[in-house]
């Protein structure tokens, strides 16, 4: 399984939030993630910090990108 897919099926399994299941907002998650995934610098290790509200859907999704653990 490659990197993307374990990346969609871990957000599967989380379910689908009630506020969160539009095309639109699906489509608004691709493009900023696309958009923060290439300004990330290539040096590891990576720290970053997501300061917000929510269900924890950024932090994974960064955790994943940096490679680290979520804490």
């Amino acid at each position: 399984m490659t990197e993307d897919e374990d990346l969609l099926a871990h957000y599967v399994a989380r379910g689908h939030e009630a506020w969160n299941t539009s095309l639109e907002a699906t489509w608004l998650d691709y493009e900023l993630r696309s958009y923060v995934a290439s300004r990330l610098p290539a040096k590891r290790p990576l720290a970053v910090c997501n300061v917000g509200i929510g269900v924890g859907l950024w932090d994974d999704w960064l955790a994943h990108q940096v490679g680290g653990p979520i804490t």
